[in-house]
């Protein structure tokens, strides 16, 4: 079951249109980055055992600019 944070996180990306979606059966999921002009999914993110993981593989986007390109606080 999903975390609350990972909830928050798939849900905002969607509403901001980045199309996050499953890429596996590894439970990483893959979404348009919210932090700059993406062309092609390039953020990875998932859950670890200490919380979220994300990774901006396009531009390494650090974690601050794309939850603030979201709203979430």
């Amino acid at each position: 079951m999903a975390s609350e944070q990972f909830q928050l996180l798939f849900n905002r990306l969607a509403a901001a249109g980045c199309n996050p979606r499953s890429a596996g059966s590894s439970g990483e999921h893959r979404a348009h980055c919210p932090a700059h002009e993406d062309e092609h999914p390039s953020l990875y993110f998932n859950e670890g055992r200490d919380g979220l993981v994300m990774h901006c593989q396009s531009q390494g986007c650090p974690a601050e600019n794309i939850i603030g390109a979201l709203g979430i606080k």
